[in-house]
C-alpha cells in the first residue's frame, strides 16, 4: 500500500485541492462575516494546518527540514488558535497571566536542537501530533456537549474525533514507515472539518436571520395589542358616567381595571423587548428551581397574591441548558393563568426528570378553548382569540425550539384548569 501512495501521487493531490478549496473558501468567508469568535479562530487555524500539511507532503525530503521546521511552527500555532477559539480553560488561564511571550520563546528555543541534531519528525511525533490531538479532541468534545443540536452538528464533533484518532495513530511514523499511510487520514480529518466548518457556518447564519425574524415578529405582536385598546376602553367608562351624570362604581370599576391592564402590558412589554434584546436565545447553564422562584416572587407581587396561590413542588435543584428568554415563556404562562381566573388562583409547578426535563404548570382557570390548546400544541399563531401573553409564549417557544403543549384538567367530569408541559435540555 505505501508503494502505491508514493508511486501514484494522484490521490494525494485530489486530497490537497479538495482541502485548499474548501479552507480558502470557509477562511475568507467566515472569518470577513462571522460574528462569533470561535468560528474566526477555526478558520484561521485550519487555514494554518492546511499551509503545514500542504507543503510538508510534497517537499518532505527538504535536507535543512525547512518544510517541516515550518509545519512544526505553523502546527504549533494553530493548535494554540484551535484551543483558544473553543474555550480550552488553561489556555485562556495562560492568556490572563499573559505569558504568551514566554510560550513563543519555549517554541523559539526548541529551534536549537532540531536543526543540531535533525530530530523534527521524533519532535513532531512527540510533541506536536500529541497537541493536535488535544486541541481536536477538545474541539469536538465542545461541539457535542454545546452546540450538539443538529445532525450537521453532531458530524462536526465526530470528525474532529477520527481527526484526533488519526494524530495519535500518524505518531507511530517516526519509528516506522508502515504508518504513512495514516497521514491520509490527516487529509481526510482535515478536509472533512472543513467543510463542516462552512456548513456549520451556513446553518448557523440561517438559524440567526430565523431568530432576528422572530424577534420582529414578538414585537410586531406586541405592537399589534395596541394599548390604546385599554385607555380606550377607560375613556369610554368615564364618557357614561359624564353622560349619564352619574358616579356609578361600576364605571369606575372598569376605567380602574383597563388602566391597570394598561400598566401591565407596558411592563410586559419592556420585559419582553429588555429580554429580546438583552438576553439573547444563546443557550447556557441556568438552575431551574431558582428561576422559579424569581417568577413565583415577580407574579406574587404584581398580581398581590397569597403564598398558597402558588406552589412550586420541587426543592431540588435542575440545572438546563436553556436560553434566559425561558423565564418570559414561564411568566407569561403563568400571568395569563392568574388573569384568566375567576376563583382564587391555584397554581402549581412541579419539574419531572427523565431524559431531558419537564416543567408542568397546573392552574384553576377553567380550561382553554379547542383553537388556543391547538395553537399551543401546534406552535400556531393563526388565531385571533390568541393574546398577547400565549401570543408572546408561542412566539418565543419556536425561537428556542422549546417543545411546549397543553392539556386540560378534569374533576368529576368538568374541565376545571390546564397543563402546560415544557420540555426541556437536561445538562
Amino acid at each position: 500500500m505505501l508503494q502505491i501512495f508514493q508511486e501514484d501521487p494522484t490521490l494525494l493531490l485530489l486530497s490537497l485541492v479538495a482541502m485548499t478549496f474548501f479552507t480558502v473558501l470557509a477562511t475568507i468567508g467566515i472569518y470577513v462575516y462571522s460574528s462569533k469568535k470561535m468560528y474566526k479562530y477555526w478558520a484561521i487555524s485550519t487555514l494554518l494546518f492546511t499551509f503545514a500539511w500542504v507543503p510538508t507532503n510534497i517537499f518532505y525530503t527538504n535536507i535543512y527540514y525547512l518544510g517541516t521546521l515550518g509545519e512544526i511552527s505553523i502546527r504549533i500555532s494553530a493548535v494554540f488558535l484551535l484551543l483558544r477559539g473553543f474555550r480550552f480553560q488553561p489556555i485562556e488561564t495562560l492568556e490572563k497571566r499573559k505569558v504568551r511571550i514566554i510560550i513563543l520563546a519555549i517554541i523559539l528555543v526548541t529551534y536549537v536542537p532540531l536543526v543540531l541534531f535533525s530530530l523534527p519528525p521524533i519532535l513532531s511525533s512527540l510533541v506536536v501530533l500529541p497537541l493536535m490531538a488535544l486541541a481536536l479532541y477538545n474541539a469536538g468534545k465542545s461541539i457535542l456537549k454545546e452546540m450538539n443540536h443538529t445532525k450537521i452538528q453532531t458530524f462536526t464533533g465526530i470528525s474532529f474525533f477520527f481527526w484526533s484518532g488519526s494524530c495519535i495513530l500518524l505518531m507511530g511514523y517516526s519509528f516506522s514507515s508502515l504508518f504513512y499511510p495514516v497521514s491520509y487520514f490527516q487529509s481526510t480529518g482535515l478536509s472533512m472539518t472543513n467543510m463542516m466548518l462552512f456548513l456549520m457556518y451556513i446553518e448557523d447564519t440561517r438559524h440567526e436571520v430565523e431568530e432576528h425574524l422572530s424577534m420582529s415578529q414578538v414585537m410586531s405582536s406586541l405592537i399589534t395589542h395596541d394599548l390604546r385598546n385599554y385607555i380606550n376602553i377607560a375613556f369610554t367608562a368615564l364618557d357614561l358616567m359624564e353622560i349619564e351624570d352619574d358616579d356609578n362604581e361600576h364605571y369606575w370599576t372598569i376605567a380602574e381595571e383597563s388602566l391597570t391592564s394598561a400598566l401591565a402590558f407596558m411592563s410586559n412589554t419592556r420585559d419582553t423587548i429588555r429580554s429580546l434584546v438583552s438576553g439573547n436565545s444563546e443557550k447556557k447553564e441556568i438552575e431551574l428551581v431558582k428561576m422559579l422562584l424569581e417568577v413565583r416572587k415577580q407574579v406574587i407581587i404584581e398580581h398581590e397574591l397569597d403564598e398558597n396561590s402558588l406552589i412550586i413542588d420541587n426543592e431540588e435543584e435542575y440545572i438546563i441548558l436553556e436560553s434566559p428568554l425561558l423565564k418570559q415563556i414561564i411568566w407569561n404562562i403563568i400571568d395569563n393563568a392568574v388573569t384568566h381566573t375567576d376563583l382564587k388562583s391555584n397554581i402549581r409547578i412541579s419539574v419531572v426528570k427523565h431524559e431531558g426535563v419537564s416543567l408542568l404548570i397546573q392552574d384553576n382557570a377553567g380550561g382553554m378553548d379547542d383553537e388556543i390548546k391547538t395553537c399551543i400544541n401546534k406552535l400556531s399563531v393563526d388565531s385571533e382569540r390568541l393574546g398577547i401573553g400565549l401570543n408572546i409564549v408561542i412566539r418565543l417557544a419556536r425561537l428556542l425550539m422549546i417543545d411546549i403543549s397543553v392539556r386540560d384538567v378534569i374533576e368529576k367530569e368538568e374541565v376545571t384548569g390546564s397543563v402546560i408541559e415544557i420540555k426541556l435540555n437536561a445538562v
